[in-house]
């Protein structure tokens, strides 16, 4: 093709927003790297290609037809037992706050009918779902380390207009996460996402996502339901009176929550519970106080829960590190527990007295067995 029509041989290209340019450079990329590895294997062409920042897929279906894939590098060097759980963290608010969520979610649903399901969060803990656990699982870590991330990161910037102000009007303080709703071009952006409906099949939903405070809306719309502009613009304002006084509430209760959770000194724990995905980790809160656990010692705790797989029902592991950290390792009825201690006088009956007293104190409606 001529240097000017070399766009035509693009069938299909995500993210469709790209720059031309963008794409050009890419799909030129791809084409060297297939012509050059061919010279080295005529009869099978190159299928996969590892860079230090990506990993590319390289599949022809027929001649003269290539399709890409390009997906960020997993850094497994970097992964800790949290990557391994893959949990929920749950906002425990009092039955009173948790019932005017729920009944939120249920005037929501009814006044918006086309609304299938919702989830309610609160900074990065979950405080409603109407999912699967499955699909929350899945939801939950999209939202937590891609969407909201990235939002509170925008939300920080010096002059960002949708930082939260005390001054401003509940209409202001509420937004969608894809742009303005009065914008025929904020349609075109919204996410698209597959659930389970209640035979087990999957369905594609509409991901709305609205936020106030430190608190997020994300409602699943059926694509059987047209989005519209009319529409979006009459759920934000719904939303803007209902939702940002909702979340200033359990953004108050979330912050007295944080303020009277102690601070253990000498100690970190993880917990994580298989049947409902709950997890709470202090190795990984804000480090106001008390001891930094070194990285590797986090990921010398996924080395403790692949040896505790072996285990049916209930044990327990004690190890000492070459750096004077105990690490203690829990299993019992499907719950998990890790201490990490920073007691390098301590002995082996002393740590197994400190991990029987934070199980006491932290969690003294779960039974562990000794």
């Amino acid at each position: 093709k001529r240097e000017d029509e070399e766009h035509k041989k693009i069938i299909y290209y995500f993210p469709e927003d790209a720059e031309q340019d963008v794409k050009l450079r890419n799909v030129g990329i791809c084409e060297a790297l297939v012509n050059f590895t061919q010279t080295f294997s005529p009869s099978k062409p190159c299928e996969v290609l590892h860079t230090q920042k990506t990993r590319q897929f390289f599949l022809q279906p027929e001649e003269n037809f290539w399709m890409v894939m390009q997906i960020p590098r997993v850094r497994v060097q970097h992964a800790d037992v949290m990557d391994v759980f893959r949990g929920v963290q749950f906002l425990p608010l009092d039955k009173h706050a948790f019932l005017r969520v729920q009944c939120f979610v249920n005037r929501l649903e009814g006044r918006f009918r086309a609304i299938q399901s919702s989830v309610f969060l609160c900074n990065d803990l979950l405080v409603w779902s109407g999912l699967e656990q499955g699909d929350m699982q899945v939801l939950y870590q999209y939202l937590v380390h891609d969407v909201l991330q990235s939002t509170v990161e925008s939300e920080l910037l010096p002059g960002c207009s949708f930082a939260p102000r005390p001054t401003a009007s509940a209409t202001t303080q509420c937004r969608f996460l894809y742009g303005a709703v009065d914008e025929e071009e904020t349609l075109s952006r919204i996410q698209r996402i597959y659930v389970s409906d209640s035979l087990g099949q999957r369905e594609q939903c509409h991901l709305l996502i609205f936020r106030a405070y430190s608190s997020t809306i994300c409602l699943l719309v059926n694509v059987s339901h047209e989005l519209s502009v009319g529409f979006l613009k009459g759920l934000e304002s719904y939303l803007a009176t209902e939702f940002v006084a909702l979340a200033n509430e359990i953004g108050k209760q979330c912050t007295k929550l944080s303020s009277l959770s102690p601070l253990e000194g000498q100690s970190k724990y993880i917990y994580f519970n298989r049947m409902n995905l709950a997890q709470k980790s202090t190795v990984h809160s804000e480090r106001r106080t008390g001891i930094a656990v070194p990285p590797e010692l986090v990921r010398f705790l996924a080395d403790i829960n692949e040896d505790l797989q072996q285990v049916e029902d209930a044990g327990e592991m004690t190890a000492k590190t070459t750096s004077e950290w105990w690490v203690v390792g829990k299993v019992s009825d499907q719950r998990e527990f890790y201490v990490v201690l920073n007691q390098k006088s301590a002995n082996i009956i002393q740590i197994h007295d400190e991990v029987k007293r934070l199980c006491a104190s932290q969690f003294q409606n779960i039974f562990f067995l000794d």
